[in-house]
């Protein structure tokens, strides 16, 4: 059978104009990544061989990143039959001692970009990968946060995954720094230029990351944060 890559994607067909469709758009590009999942859940491999990272985190990132649209769906009522294999996937990816832990962040790493899908989902839906681990995952699933966040992020549109991650903190009772919080928010207050633009880092820098990035997360902590008006 000869591969047609209009037909054979995912989206083929899906008009895209009603909240039904966008429900349907977002199994249909998550199922095709379920045979990918490792056995214990922490990792997604596709192919990589482009990314100037590690291994580890891009197969974090294949773990991550459907967060971004799974998350709100679950927090909008929307049906999901996976979240036990997240659970999985979190616990052993934070677990030090298991064959599929994803590395510690020691500097500016990929894996920090990835972190900021999951303190959003621990923000907006808790009682599907925060409340239901043992206590010993809990632990390392918000140690691995917390050494995380502590070192310093890449200075562009990268100091919102700091926040996110302690929106996720802050809302499953796990103590942090806020100090480290208030400084990126103050600095990305700092790189906006007027008129809705902003810079991308301390340099008269306007590239697509703006509307990606700045826009995108800013809304989700003016709409998520708490005391902070």
């Amino acid at each position: 059978m000869t591969y047609d890559p209009v037909t054979d994607n995912p989206l083929h067909g899906n008009r895209l104009q009603s909240r039904d469709d966008a429900v349907t758009a977002l199994h249909a590009l998550f199922e095709p990544l379920l045979p990918y999942f490792s056995e214990g859940g922490a990792r997604v491999r596709l192919d990589g061989a482009a990314a100037h990272f590690d291994r580890a985190a891009a197969d974090l990132e294949g773990f991550a990143r459907p967060l971004w649209g799974l998350t709100p769906l679950a927090a909008g009522g929307g049906s999901f039959e996976h979240w036990e294999l997240y659970r999985r996937g979190l616990a052993n990816g934070t677990d030090p001692e298991h064959a599929e832990y994803w590395g510690a962040v020691n500097a500016t790493d990929q894996r920090m970009v990835e972190l900021a899908a999951i303190g959003f989902t621990m923000r907006m839906v808790p009682q599907h990968v925060w409340a239901p681990l043992d206590d010993r995952a809990k632990q390392n699933l918000a140690a691995y946060l917390l050494h995380a966040r502590q070192f310093d992020y890449a200075d562009n549109n990268w100091k919102f995954f700091r926040v996110l991650v302690d929106l996720g903190l802050e809302e499953c009772g796990v103590d942090f720094d806020r100090s480290l919080t208030e400084q990126y928010l103050e600095e990305l207050d700092g790189f906006y230029l007027g008129d809705g633009w902003y810079r991308d880092g301390n340099i008269r820098r306007i590239d697509h990351y703006i509307p990606f990035a700045m826009h995108f997360y800013g809304l989700i902590y003016a709409k998520l944060a708490r005391g902070d008006e």
